[in-house]
């Protein structure tokens, strides 16, 4: 795996199987990751760490998820490389390593090499990501759609409430007018009576 800090306009992007750099304008990988094989492995510890130095690569890492690797008792080893000087990245507690360039810590998790970031939670690749995406979306418009829901009841309720609360008044309303009829209609008989 090669990794390129490079911008590359939309449509132009293209998958390639190698890369030569001895064509002009091709710039080393930032980050080289060997998988290691039964043919490989002595060459991607022993020779391949300088190489990727003298090609200008930044940082090298080599997993060997079956274990084939010979008096090495990690499957992930990993050399960071600064302008005069090479270094070993040593593993945390995990047996992680941390990547400067790819602001990640690279881990084995079993036979599978995975990317986690500061935290400690793993980076999801593209179909993860757009799977969690959807996820969120979709719970995100479940809980809007609650929200609403509740809204509505609320707005609902108000509504009965005041509707309730008019009737009563309008019923108040008429029985008084009713009184106030019958208080005239008693006012004028007095009248009448009395003269």
């Amino acid at each position: 795996v090669a990794v390129f800090k490079v911008v590359v306009p939309p449509g132009e992007q293209v998958q390639l199987s190698s890369w030569n750099m001895d064509e002009p304008d091709r710039p080393a990988p930032v980050v080289a990751i060997e998988i290691g094989s039964k043919a490989t492995w002595k060459d991607d510890l022993e020779r391949k760490p300088a190489f990727y130095r003298l090609l200008g690569v930044k940082e090298y890492f080599v997993c060997d998820p079956q274990r084939l690797w010979r008096g090495v008792n990690t499957p992930l080893l990993g050399w960071r490389y600064g302008p005069t000087a090479s270094e070993v990245i040593v593993p945390n507690e995990r047996g992680w390593l941390w990547s400067n360039e790819l602001d990640s810590w690279l881990g084995m998790d079993g036979a599978e090499l995975h990317l986690y970031d500061r935290e400690g939670n793993l980076r999801l690749n593209g179909e993860q990501a757009e799977a969690e995406a959807r996820q969120l979306l979709e719970s995100q418009a479940e809980t809007a759609r609650r929200l609403a829901e509740a809204q509505i009841k609320k707005v609902q309720e108000a509504a009965k409430k005041a509707r309730a609360k008019a009737k009563k008044e309008a019923q108040a309303r008429s029985e008084a007018e009713q009184k106030l009829v019958e208080l005239q209609r008693e006012l004028e008989q007095y009248k009448k009576l009395n003269g």
